[in-house]
C-alpha cells in the first residue's frame, strides 16, 4: 500500500526518520500523562528507546557529507557556484525540519 520511493535521497530519508521518531516520542509521552504507574513506567521507557534512535538518526545526520553534484558542462563559474549554494542551501533546510538539529542556516 505505502513504499519509499527508491529515488528519494539518503539525507531525506533520514530527515523523514527523525520527525517520526521525534512525533513517536511525544505520542508515548502524551500517552503516559494518562495511564496509572505500572504501565507508565513501561510507556516512559519505550519514549527513551524512541529518544535514543531520534539521537542516533540525527548523528548520522550531522555526519551526513553533502555530496558534490557534477559540473553542468559549458556553464559559467558564476553559474556553478549559485547552483552550488542553491544546492547546499536546500540539503541545509532539509537537516532543518528535524526537531533536535541545530545546523546553522544558509547566508548568502
Amino acid at each position: 500500500m505505502f513504499q519509499v520511493t527508491p529515488d528519494q535521497d539518503n539525507e531525506s530519508l533520514l530527515a523523514h526518520a527523525c520527525e517520526s521518531l521525534a512525533s513517536a516520542s511525544v505520542m508515548a509521552s502524551d500517552i503516559a500523562a494518562y495511564v496509572d504507574s505500572p504501565q507508565r513506567h513501561t510507556i516512559l521507557a519505550i519514549q527513551q528507546v524512541i529518544m535514543l534512535a531520534e539521537l542516533a538518526v540525527n548523528r548520522v545526520l550531522n555526519n551526513y557529507e553533502i555530496p558534490q553534484s557534477p559540473n553542468p558542462v559549458g556553464a559559467s563559474l558564476l553559474a556553478k557556484a549559485s547552483a552550488h549554494s542553491v544546492s547546499g542551501c536546500l540539503i541545509r533546510r532539509i537537516r532543518e525540519q528535524a526537531r533536535s538539529h541545530n545546523e546553522t542556516e544558509c547566508i548568502r
